[in-house]
């Protein structure tokens, strides 16, 4: 009985500590929160307005992203820093 030979095995092998690093910088890079945005963020529309640079909110900018999560001022007419839907965790 002949033994299989795979051609590839040292292409694999010299290749390996390069494929794993590409997959932790992947994972690493799939599981890392998104970093908070100083800013205001509404979740009624401007009617209550959260200090996001202020202790003790935590929130996130969920999906949709067509609307406007984090302004720059307490204004719906401001500068938009983040979409996504606001959300107080």
């Amino acid at each position: 009985m002949k033994h299989l030979k795979i051609s590839n095995s040292k292409w694999a092998v010299k290749h390996l500590p390069a494929l794993a690093a590409a997959v932790a910088v992947t994972l690493a890079l799939a599981f890392t929160p998104k970093e908070a945005v100083d800013g205001f963020g509404t979740p009624d529309g401007g009617e209550t307005w959260y200090d996001t640079s202020q202790p003790g909110i935590e929130y996130e900018c969920n999906e949709p992203q067509t609307e406007n999560c984090i302004y720059a001022l307490p204004d719906t007419n401001s500068q938009v820093l983040q979409t996504g839907r606001f959300e107080l965790q």
